[in-house]
């Protein structure tokens, strides 16, 4: 209504907003439905404790781009008019499958004559991170999957050429960080909100526009390390990925995507659940109570964990017999 973003508004009127909307939210969410004043109240403090501080996080450190949010909960592979189209992928026998959902926020930037597009998917954990070993085992597709999805509707979303330049988890819990000083807890610095990064996966070659301090080592906004020599550093800890990897990692996603699905249709559903390393998602699960697998067996798929690298390499020697 009134025009301004995010990068406009003092601190202090961000908070006082996300407590008004939260109190708006919290009657609709609980009208029609028994919500004792007890429980009330717990919601209206959680709301005033920690969205200010994940959205002023969000502020101070992807706020120093020019990435502007295009859409938000954006369903693909709907039915209605404003949907964008479902995700196509082909099984290994071509056969076609239509994968739908909904992208929680995108955004883009607008440089030359190429328009970089970002995916934001919010959680609500605390250092939730994209493993490249997890990508390629097909264990954690989600991220990767929403990219494909606006690299294939770039004519759509922007004028000229869209290209897609990163996707992350957007954390809306900060964990404690420990300080020397008691006087260093109130810091009103960036350090407090570092804990609020934006974490995933992107192209090392937008680096200057995601981060547009340019200076040398970690950078403030993403988790990526710039040498000395304006090259990638520290790889293995880094989110960035070096220049033509990600279109290589989507492709691997695409490709994924169509044998898990292939898979599926074939029937192949038997209970064998993944571990990569000392990981099984059994202990997460809550359908253990009616599961055949034996839990005192590991009755499990052996997966092998790989650095980002050696996930990177497999990626580009698999994509180079398949050329």
């Amino acid at each position: 209504e009134t025009g301004r973003n995010l990068a406009d508004m003092p601190d202090s009127e961000i908070a006082q907003r996300l407590v008004q909307l939260g109190e708006l939210s919290i009657h609709t969410a609980v009208e029609g439905v028994r919500v004792d004043e007890t429980r009330r109240r717990w919601m209206r403090r959680r709301n005033g404790r920690e969205l200010p501080p994940a959205i002023i996080g969000e502020k101070t450190l992807i706020g120093r781009t020019a990435l502007r949010p295009l859409f938000t909960e954006q369903r693909f592979g709907g039915h209605e008019a404003d949907d964008l189209p479902a995700l196509v992928v082909r099984t290994p026998d071509d056969r076609e499958v239509l994968v739908g959902g909904k992208i929680d926020r995108v955004d883009l930037l607008t440089a030359d004559e190429m328009t970089l597009a970002v995916v934001f998917d919010y959680k609500r954990s605390v250092g939730a991170r994209l493993r490249l070993d997890e990508v390629y085992h097909g264990l954690a597709l989600q991220l990767l999957t929403y990219l494909l999805v606006i690299a294939d509707n770039g004519p759509r979303l922007a004028k000229g050429r869209l290209v897609p330049g990163g996707t992350f988890y957007l954390p809306l819990l900060g964990g404690y960080e420990r300080v020397t000083h008691p006087d260093d807890a109130d810091d009103a610095g960036n350090r407090r909100y570092k804990s609020f990064k934006p974490r995933g996966v992107f192209d090392f070659d937008w680096i200057d526009r995601l981060d547009p301090d340019r200076e040398a080592g970690w950078s403030s906004v993403v988790q990526a390390y710039r040498s000395k020599d304006g090259g990638l550093g520290h790889q293995e800890s880094s989110d960035a990925v070096p220049s033509g990897r990600l279109p290589e990692l989507l492709k691997h996603v695409r490709r994924t995507l169509g044998e898990l699905a292939g898979r599926w249709i074939s029937g192949d559903i038997a209970v064998r659940p993944s571990r990569l390393g000392d990981q099984v998602p059994c202990v997460r699960c809550k359908y253990q109570s009616v599961c055949r697998i034996e839990y005192a067996t590991r009755q499990t798929r052996l997966l092998t964990p790989m650095s980002r690298s050696e996930v990177l390499d497999r990626i580009a020697g698999a994509e180079a017999d398949h050329a």
